[in-house]
This record gives C-alpha cells, sequence and structure tokens, in this order.
C-alpha cells in the first residue's frame, strides 16, 4: 500500500515542538510513513522560528535544504517567521504553501484533502506519543500582550488562547496511562494562563493547586516564568507539592533597572532579588537558570557589570546568554544606540564563564546528596555505556548502564563526582 513520506523540522520553542506533535498524531490516522527530515520524503514540514535573525536564517536554511532532498517535494511552512516575515518567504521558490501560527491546525486537513479524501478521520485534540521524548511538553497557554521593545513574538502570536483547566488534565493522564512520569507546562507566557478564559476566574497559580490536585503523574514541571510572576503564593504551591519540581528557569533578562525600563519589562532589579531570594529560602535545593539578554541598545560598562553583580549575588544553577538581536516590528529597533559586535561577544563570554562557574559551584554543592532521577536515554562517554537523565532540579546525572537501569525509569542516585563537567553517580 502507498505510503506518503513526511519529515519534519521544528525550530525554537517548546510551545512550537508540541504544536508539530499535534500536527503529526493527526496525521497519524492516513497511511503515512515519519522519516527522518535529512531523508527523502514527499512533504516536508518545517515549524519556523523567528526570536533572532539566526533563527530567521536557519529557517531559510531547512526550506532549501529539503527542496534538495527532494525537488518534487511538497514544501509546507509555519511557525513564527511565517506570521513575522511573511513577504521574506513568498518570494522563496522552493515553498509549496505557508501556514500562520493560527492556521497550523489546517496542516493536516489539507494533506488529507489532497491525498486521504476518502478516509474519515476526525480531529485529534489530546497527544498520546511524544516521538523520541521522555519529558512530553503541554502546550497550555498561546499568545503574549507584553510587547517587550526587543520581542517579534507578540506580533505573531497576540492571540491569547487558554487551555482549560480540565482539559490539561486529561492530556496529562493520557501521558501517565502511556507510562510517562513527567510533563513540561509551557506557553508563549505562562503568566499570561487564564486571561482569556471568561467562564471562570483562574490564573497560573489556580492552576497549578489544581493540577496538583488532580493531574495524576509524577512529576509536572513548569518551563519558564517572569521574575515578578514569583509571588508568595505561587512559592507555596511549589514548597508543599509533591509533583511541581524544586526547579525554576526565570527570564530575568538584565539586572539593571535602565535598561530594563527600556526593554519594557514590568518589574525591578530589586524586586526580582526579594522574588527570587524568597523562592530559594523556601523551596528546598531549589535549583533556578536564567535567560540574559546582552548587547541591548543603552548597554554601557556599568549596566553590564551591573547585571553580572546581580546574577553573582543570586546564584543560579545555570544561565542562558543571548547577544541581542535586532527584531523587525519592535520598538528597539528603532533605538540608535546600538552596541558594538565584538563587545557584544566578549560580554557575553565573561557571563558564560561565569555560569559555567555557578553551574560547577551549584552541582558541587549536592555531591553526595540522593535524588530521584528520570532517566531517558543510554549515551556513550570515553567508550563506557551510561543512563542519561535529570534529578527534580534539573541535574543533568550519568549512572553506569545496568540491567536495573533503564530509559523511562525513575531510580535513587547518589551524586559522587564531576568529571569532565559532567555529574556521575550510583543507584542506591
Amino acid at each position: 500500500m502507498f505510503k506518503l513520506k513526511i519529515a519534519f523540522n521544528t525550530l525554537g520553542c517548546k510551545a512550537n515542538k508540541y504544536d508539530t506533535m499535534l500536527i503529526e498524531q493527526n496525521l497519524k490516522q492516513y497511511p503515512i510513513e515519519i522519516t527522518d527530515f535529512e531523508n527523502f520524503a514527499d512533504i516536508y514540514i518545517i515549524n519556523t522560528c523567528s526570536v533572532t535573525n539566526h533563527s530567521d536564517m536557519e529557517s531559510r536554511q531547512l526550506i532549501r535544504k529539503a527542496k534538495k532532498h527532494n525537488p518534487n517535494a511538497e514544501i509546507l511552512v509555519t511557525g513564527c517567521y511565517v506570521d513575522v516575515s511573511k513577504d521574506n518567504l513568498e518570494i522563496m521558490n522552493e515553498i509549496t504553501k505557508l501556514f500562520t501560527n493560527k492556521e497550523k491546525n489546517l496542516i493536516a486537513k489539507y494533506i488529507k484533502e489532497k491525498y486521504f479524501d476518502e478516509i474519515q478521520a476526525e480531529e485529534i485534540t489530546f497527544i498520546h506519543q511524544f516521538e523520541h521524548q521522555t519529558r512530553p511538553f503541554i502546550k497550555i497557554q498561546d499568545g503574549c500582550l507584553s510587547f517587550c521593545s526587543y520581542c517579534v513574538i507578540p506580533y505573531a502570536r497576540s492571540v491569547m488562547q487558554s487551555m482549560e483547566k480540565e482539559k490539561i488534565v486529561e492530556q496529562i493522564n493520557i501521558f501517565s496511562k502511556n507510562d510517562y512520569k513527567e510533563v513540561v507546562l509551557t506557553g508563549i507566557h505562562l503568566g499570561y494562563y487564564g486571561l482569556d478564559i471568561k467562564n471562570e476566574k483562574i490564573n497560573l497559580n489556580g492552576l497549578l493547586k489544581y493540577l496538583d490536585g488532580n493531574a495524576n503523574i509524577e512529576r509536572i514541571r513548569i518551563s519558564s516564568i517572569d521574575p515578578h510572576e514569583i509571588d508568595e503564593e505561587f512559592v507555596d504551591i511549589i514548597k508543599n507539592s509533591k509533583k511541581f519540581q524544586n526547579h525554576l528557569h526565570i527570564a530575568l533578562q538584565y539586572g539593571n533597572d535602565f535598561i530594563l525600563e527600556k526593554m519594557r519589562r514590568n518589574y525591578s532589579v530589586e524586586q526580582s532579588i526579594k522574588n527570587i531570594k524568597y523562592a530559594q529560602e523556601q523551596i528546598k535545593d531549589l535549583n533556578i537558570g536564567f535567560d540574559i539578554i546582552v548587547g541591548f541598545p543603552f548597554e554601557t560598562d556599568e549596566t553590564f557589570e551591573e547585571t553580572y553583580k546581580t546574577v553573582e549575588l543570586l546564584n543560579p544553577g545555570y544561565l542562558h546568554v543571548f547577544p541581542y538581536s535586532k527584531r523587525p516590528l519592535t520598538e528597539a529597533s528603532k533605538y540608535n544606540h546600538s552596541i558594538n559586535g565584538t563587545i557584544i561577544k566578549e560580554r557575553s563570554k565573561k557571563l558564560r564563564n561565569l555560569g559555567e562557574k555557578l553551574k560547577i559551584k551549584y552541582i558541587n554543592s549536592k555531591l553526595n546528596e540522593v535524588y530521584d532521577v528520570l532517566f531517558e536515554e543510554i549515551v556513550e562517554i570515553e567508550g563506557k555505556k551510561y543512563l542519561s537523565g535529570y534529578t527534580s532540579n534539573y541535574l543533568n546525572v550519568f549512572v553506569e548502564q545496568s540491567s536495573t537501569l533503564t530509559p523511562n525509569s525513575i531510580h535513587k542516585i547518589k551524586l559522587t563526582h564531576i568529571d569532565n563537567n559532567n555529574l556521575f553517580g550510583t543507584k542506591e
């Protein structure tokens, strides 16, 4: 029987990955074969990102690469790049059809009507298998109204859409029944959860309370949150929960009030320090990570040093450092106070070095402690096979492979030593 070969490639955020998996889930109702993007396929589906100039470039490269794999293939392109720079994509002859973020759910319908119109099928709204991942994502929220001066995403995803709490529980329970042990709550701006729900007054904290009492799964992780959203109620929920993991990824972005104001971030350095310190004091073994933007217009040696010192003071377990990228449509793209590229590279390197130092410091503070580790995959290090997994507080641990350890299982592991920046442990 003829099977249509379809290949996917997804750039960018966890929300994008969830969207791709939902498209794939709907297409699996038909006689198709999912193949690797590097292979020959009849249809290539590319879910783009536009958060940086580099993301745009990667998206264009993937489109061209797909056409080289099969000159006669259909190239279907969706994601934020379509919404932000549709004109730039419309001139690419390689593309068969563009789908905006709002139209993503029409991709499976488009393929069905063209190739499988005689087959009866229904739209699937829940994902049952999250391919190639031990920890599936759930997009509980879409859309952002913050319009930070550097960010183009609100122009691509301005429509607010929150998944109802009962549906989130249903999706979590489906994953649990299919033997998943942990889910990651993701969205475009999690702090906006519930803003669009008219028949019930609920926010992110209300949702977390509901999930804590109703979701049937061992571990729930929160993908990213802004500093001002870490209030006492939020901290108390994480602190007292057996499901929510003691790990927070925080979009701090900068450590100077003048730059934060220019970025149009709705918090101060003082508020960030207060909220984060409170969380560190209250949540046992909390590991926090920061997103930091370097080279934003108006940045000076003084504002950068203040940011560096703020990070040192808050003592995170890791950093994600991003050089500023000028984006179309944004307020910051009109600023004239640009920073020299060499200076941006130097400052980025300095912050990344600090991040590595703080990461090793945090790991060293946890040596000889015992954690539940969810193992994900088998990897090879210097000729030996290890199971790789994550603790509740998001430390990547390697344990020598044995018959008692398998991917997608949780075991108590004692953290023993660091070698070549890798953390190793032994089964208790």
